[in-house]
């Protein structure tokens, strides 16, 4: 399965990259939305996780362009712990689920399998 990661903190990037790559799954790296849109030009994707609050672009306005520019795409939120975020707003968005910051192995795995529908 191929995941893109849309976060600018390069720290996360390396964390989560690691989480996926340990699961068997690709992942590619874009740090804003225009760089996203390139890449899903160019590649299929089954997963895009987006950070939610992103410089210069609303997380939520994210997902919601991307879910209208890739339909069968599964849209995955990326929150800081302590941000309140509401899962309707993150649904209306077309955000599939979520993992919180800071992240780690359990939260990636739980999320990925819920998706894959393995839990």
């Amino acid at each position: 399965m191929n995941v893109l990661l849309v976060e600018d903190d390069p720290a996360t990037c390396m964390t989560l990259r690691s989480c996926l790559l340990k699961r068997g799954l690709r992942c590619d790296v874009a740090i804003n939305l225009e760089e996203a849109l390139s890449m899903l030009e160019k590649d299929s994707y089954a997963s895009v996780l987006i950070e939610m609050s992103l410089p210069n672009s609303s997380g939520f306005d994210t997902a919601r362009t991307i879910s209208w520019y890739r339909v069968k795409t599964k849209i995955l939120a990326l929150v800081d712990k302590d941000t309140r975020v509401k899962s309707s707003a993150l649904r209306r968005a077309g955000v599939a689920g979520y993992i919180t910051k800071p992240v780690s192995q359990k939260g990636v795995d739980r999320v990925i399998d819920r998706l894959m529908g393995l839990a």
